[in-house]
Protein backbone atom coordinates (compact mmCIF):
# COMPACT_ATOMS: atom_id res chain seq x y z
CA UNK A 1 0.00 0.00 0.00
CA UNK A 2 1.47 3.37 -0.92
CA UNK A 3 1.60 6.19 1.57
CA UNK A 4 2.14 9.90 1.18
CA UNK A 5 3.15 12.78 3.42
CA UNK A 6 1.78 16.28 3.74
CA UNK A 7 4.62 18.72 4.21
CA UNK A 8 3.91 21.40 6.83
CA UNK A 9 5.38 24.88 7.02
CA UNK A 10 8.97 24.79 8.25
CA UNK A 11 9.36 24.95 12.01
CA UNK A 12 5.69 25.48 12.85
CA UNK A 13 4.34 21.94 12.73
CA UNK A 14 1.36 23.39 10.84
CA UNK A 15 0.51 23.02 7.19
CA UNK A 16 0.27 25.91 4.81
CA UNK A 17 -2.08 26.50 1.93
CA UNK A 18 -0.80 25.30 -1.43
CA UNK A 19 -1.98 25.79 -4.97
CA UNK A 20 -3.27 22.59 -6.58
CA UNK A 21 0.10 21.98 -8.28
CA UNK A 22 2.21 22.67 -5.21
CA UNK A 23 -0.14 20.58 -3.03
CA UNK A 24 0.41 17.62 -5.35
CA UNK A 25 4.15 18.21 -5.17
CA UNK A 26 3.95 18.30 -1.37
CA UNK A 27 2.34 14.87 -1.23
CA UNK A 28 5.37 12.63 -1.40
CA UNK A 29 5.51 8.88 -1.81
CA UNK A 30 6.83 7.22 1.33
CA UNK A 31 7.51 3.49 1.59
CA UNK A 32 7.85 1.42 4.76
CA UNK A 33 6.18 3.87 7.13
CA UNK A 34 3.23 3.76 9.49
CA UNK A 35 0.40 6.32 9.48
CA UNK A 36 1.26 7.72 12.93
CA UNK A 37 4.95 8.14 12.20
CA UNK A 38 6.33 11.59 11.63
CA UNK A 39 8.74 11.68 8.70
CA UNK A 40 11.92 13.73 8.69
CA UNK A 41 11.03 17.40 8.82
CA UNK A 42 7.74 16.80 10.61
CA UNK A 43 5.68 15.68 7.60
CA UNK A 44 2.49 13.90 8.59
CA UNK A 45 2.24 10.57 6.78
CA UNK A 46 -0.98 9.58 5.06
CA UNK A 47 -2.34 6.16 4.31
CA UNK A 48 -4.45 5.74 1.18
CA UNK A 49 -7.95 4.42 1.86
CA UNK A 50 -10.70 2.85 -0.20
CA UNK A 51 -13.41 5.48 -0.39
CA UNK A 52 -15.40 7.30 -3.03
CA UNK A 53 -14.69 10.66 -1.32
CA UNK A 54 -11.58 10.25 0.83
CA UNK A 55 -8.18 9.72 -0.83
CA UNK A 56 -5.97 9.34 2.26
CA UNK A 57 -5.86 9.81 6.03
CA UNK A 58 -2.94 10.87 8.21
CA UNK A 59 -2.75 10.90 11.98
CA UNK A 60 -0.21 11.91 14.61
CA UNK A 61 -0.98 10.34 17.97
CA UNK A 62 1.59 12.56 19.66
CA UNK A 63 0.08 15.77 18.26
CA UNK A 64 -3.52 14.44 18.13
CA UNK A 65 -3.84 15.75 14.58
CA UNK A 66 -5.99 14.09 11.92
CA UNK A 67 -5.54 15.04 8.26
CA UNK A 68 -7.96 13.98 5.58
CA UNK A 69 -7.24 14.35 1.85
CA UNK A 70 -10.24 14.16 -0.47
CA UNK A 71 -10.33 13.05 -4.10
CA UNK A 72 -11.58 16.57 -4.92
CA UNK A 73 -8.14 17.90 -3.92
CA UNK A 74 -8.91 19.43 -0.52
CA UNK A 75 -6.86 18.52 2.55
CA UNK A 76 -8.30 19.24 6.00
CA UNK A 77 -6.49 19.15 9.33
CA UNK A 78 -8.51 18.45 12.49
CA UNK A 79 -6.92 19.15 15.89
CA UNK A 80 -7.23 17.48 19.30
CA UNK A 81 -8.59 14.24 17.81
CA UNK A 82 -8.23 11.17 20.06
CA UNK A 83 -6.46 8.08 18.70
CA UNK A 84 -9.61 5.97 19.05
CA UNK A 85 -11.42 8.26 16.60
CA UNK A 86 -8.66 7.71 14.03
CA UNK A 87 -8.77 3.95 14.65
CA UNK A 88 -12.55 3.88 14.21
CA UNK A 89 -12.31 5.98 11.02
CA UNK A 90 -9.81 3.59 9.48
CA UNK A 91 -12.06 0.61 10.36
CA UNK A 92 -15.28 2.25 9.16
CA UNK A 93 -16.84 0.76 6.02
CA UNK A 94 -17.75 4.30 4.85
CA UNK A 95 -15.02 6.87 5.56
CA UNK A 96 -17.16 9.78 4.35
CA UNK A 97 -20.14 8.80 6.50
CA UNK A 98 -17.89 8.36 9.54
CA UNK A 99 -16.31 11.79 9.00
CA UNK A 100 -19.73 13.42 8.66
CA UNK A 101 -21.09 11.80 11.83
CA UNK A 102 -18.11 11.75 14.18
CA UNK A 103 -15.52 14.31 13.04
CA UNK A 104 -17.04 17.25 11.15
CA UNK A 105 -18.53 19.77 13.55
CA UNK A 106 -16.90 18.10 16.58
CA UNK A 107 -13.25 19.10 16.11
CA UNK A 108 -11.63 22.39 15.16
CA UNK A 109 -10.27 22.17 11.64
CA UNK A 110 -8.74 24.20 8.87
CA UNK A 111 -8.28 23.61 5.20
CA UNK A 112 -4.58 23.24 4.47
CA UNK A 113 -4.72 22.82 0.69
CA UNK A 114 -7.00 22.52 -2.30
Amino acid sequence: MSRCAFVPSAGTGRGRAFSANSARAALLSVDHATPDTLAAGGALLHEQVRSSNVRSVGYSQQERVLEVAFHSGGVYRYVDVPADVHTALMAAPSKGRFLARFVKGRYVYRRVSG
